[in-house]
């Protein structure tokens, strides 16, 4: 049903989920905040997932908009095609076998008004398929922080955050697969003017044994790599720490740790860390390097010191440990 108040527009791409839709769907049926759009980017789904959709969308109050790719994107392309079309004031992101609580929409919005915030992120729950107790992930410290401070302490998700979808603009998500969020996210975050957080457990991510998050691949190494690049290409130097401590994350820890599992050539993985200190010499004296849980500080003293050997053997002992 559409409406004539559109808020939010809440972004899901979809891509065989039929299993899952329904629930993510429901949850939105469920929001206490009313005053928002749903766009469902199909891409070329095998399964019946816009069946589901489409009876979903016939029998509920929801405002839901339907795309269609003709070949598939990914969700990075597939995301940027719904955001092309989006009506609200502010972007929200939903992944299509994860699901918002009730009020995820509510204290986000509010939250964002209250303080006149132009980005507002929020802490999440780990769901997991094996039927493990869920895991709430309190990432984010219980105090007010300076935008660079947001930057640092932020998770690669664009599920946990709503903004302005002004500040977009001149931004497209790359087509980075398993890189897409990292890149985008501090890219998004440095044309905010004034971000907020709401420290509560307010998204549901679904943690899939076939996910392919948890695939070891080369690729991934690829991506997490260019998705650094695509961050210094389109952020502006105003936090260079925060800049620094990114590439720290996302290039020596988040993309070795992954080369190493899939065994990506070592000299391919040195030069990646010869390249990485020439632009940031003092990288080890970063001053949110504390902020490391203490296996991923040893594996980064490793990374310093170019023992491969060790932090193969500490990234395989420690997989479940997320980047």
């Amino acid at each position: 049903m559409a409406r004539e108040n559109i808020y939010i527009s809440v972004i899901i791409p979809c891509f065989n989920c039929s299993k899952w839709i329904e629930k993510c769907l429901k949850a939105l049926e469920s929001q206490i905040f009313t005053d928002f759009e749903v766009i469902c980017i199909d891409d070329c789904s095998t399964d019946n997932t816009m069946e589901v959709i489409s009876s979903i969308k016939e029998s509920s109050l929801l405002d839901i908009t339907i795309l269609h790719n003709s070949i598939n994107q990914g969700p990075a392309k597939s995301r940027n095609k719904a955001i092309s079309i989006a009506k609200g004031k502010y972007l929200a992101f939903c992944d299509s076998d994860d699901w918002y609580e009730d009020d995820f929409l509510e204290k986000m919005y509010y939250k964002l008004v209250d303080h006149g915030a132009n980005l507002v992120m929020c802490n999440y729950r780990k769901v997991f398929e094996s039927g493990r107790v869920p895991e709430a992930i309190q990432y984010l410290p219980n105090k007010a922080l300076s935008n660079e401070e947001y930057m640092v302490y932020s998770k690669s998700s664009l599920c946990l955050l709503m903004f302005e979808s002004h500040i977009i603009d001149d931004l497209i998500i790359p087509d980075l697969r398993n890189g897409e969020d990292v890149a985008s996210v501090p890219c998004i975050e440095v044309r905010a003017k004034k971000i907020v957080a709401v420290n509560e457990v307010l998204y549901n991510y679904r943690i899939r044994r076939d996910s392919c998050s948890n695939r070891v691949s080369p690729k991934v190494f690829e991506s997490l790599s260019n998705a650094f690049r695509f961050i210094e290409d389109n952020c502006t130097s105003e936090y260079k720490n925060a800049l620094e401590y990114i590439g720290i994350k996302t290039v020596l820890y988040g993309a070795i740790v992954n080369g190493l599992k899939a065994k990506t050539n070592r000299s391919q993985i040195l030069n990646s860390i010869e390249d990485f200190e020439r632009k940031y010499p003092d990288w080890y004296s970063n001053r949110y390097l504390c902020i490391f849980p203490r296996t991923k500080r040893i594996f980064l003293f490793c990374i310093k010191h170019k023992a491969l050997r060790l932090a193969y053997l500490i990234a395989k002992v420690h997989e479940k440990v997320s980047v």
